[in-house]
């Protein structure tokens, strides 16, 4: 069930559950459509255990992954070998949001766009924070 398409200069990238495992994962084709990598797709539990992604960009250095419902940030070297992840509110400040999109721009920075309750749930915001460095 495929669940996300992101485009990159030269990659597709797609990410949904395997219909074979039924585990969230994500792959990287060439702008012809041939599989170039798979990215998690491990039972939950693993270290490349995904729950629901959302978005994935590609930078210089790799692939950045959201997760909106384990609430974590993947991060990838170019060669599909994960390097580690962080959680919302280690790179955020936030509390249980919904990392919900992304969008690189032209000097390799990445947008990321989540939604979050206010404390006193008055309202829904939309937060946007900048990655660099990656």
């Amino acid at each position: 069930r495929l669940k996300t398409a992101c485009l990159s200069e030269d990659h597709i990238i797609l990410a949904g559950a395997d219909a074979d495992t039924e585990n969230e994962a994500i792959w990287i084709l060439d702008t012809e459509g041939n599989q170039q990598m798979e990215l998690g797709n491990q039972e939950y539990g693993g270290e490349q255990s995904l729950g629901s992604i959302t978005n994935v960009q590609e930078t210089e250095n790799g692939f950045i992954g959201l997760d909106g419902n384990m609430r974590d940030v993947f991060f990838w070297k170019s060669d599909g070998s994960l390097l580690g992840s962080a959680e919302d509110s280690e790179l955020f400040g936030t509390d249980y949001p919904w990392i919900s999109t992304a969008a690189r721009l032209s000097d390799g920075t990445v947008l990321v766009g989540l939604t979050e309750d206010r404390a006193d749930k008055s309202a829904t915001e939309f937060i946007v924070y900048r990655i660099s460095g990656f």
